[in-house]
């Protein structure tokens, strides 16, 4: 049994009256690998789940890391989570925006392997993004007043709300006339 990674050849022989008789031949690649999958993406909670599944490891998988950091700031907020290996094979973490100075935008997820001889691997990367949510909605325009109603909803954001500003401005001039509603 092989553990190691790197390319195999494959030559297959056949014995036909004491004589090994080649038949034909394959190579194959072994490599480590994993796919990153990110679900439960919550904005309202600051958080996001990673899960790591289709797992080739022959060297013997000890630990399997996913450092994580916004793409703001570079690595200043970086952390590596220990994925846990659940019932069905995969491993998964939950990220905590709380554990990146809360911050919004693009995350960058990267998947390490540790080995039980100790060495570790980078395997592959994705990334997601993490933004306040909200919907806005023109209501009762009335085009001879010049006037409409906003209505605001489904306001969420990973740290606690104090109030919702919103600017409104004509195009004609930019924003020389804006004014903030709250």
């Amino acid at each position: 049994k092989h553990r190691d990674y790197g390319k195999y050849n494959i030559h297959t022989y056949v014995n036909r009256n004491g004589k090994m008789v080649y038949l034909n031949e394959i190579a194959v690649d072994v490599k480590a690998s994993g796919t990153i999958t990110i679900s439960n993406v919550d904005s309202q909670t600051g958080s996001f789940d990673v899960t790591i599944s289709n797992i080739t490891a022959p060297r013997g998988l000890t630990k399997v890391y996913v450092p994580t950091w916004t793409e703001a700031g570079g690595q200043d907020d970086i952390r590596w989570y220990v994925a846990n290996r659940q019932a069905n094979g995969t491993y998964k973490t939950t990220v905590q925006t709380s554990n990146h100075k809360n911050g919004l935008g693009v995350y960058q997820v990267h998947l390490y392997y540790e080995y039980s001889n100790g060495q570790i691997e980078g395997i592959a990367t994705t990334q997601t993004s993490l933004s306040n949510q909200g919907s806005i909605k023109v209501s009762n325009l009335n085009q001879q007043a010049g006037s409409f109603d906003l209505i605001i909803s489904n306001v969420s954001a990973i740290t606690s709300i104090k109030s919702v500003k919103v600017p409104v401005w004509t195009e004609v001039g930019g924003q020389d006339d804006i004014h903030w509603h709250t």
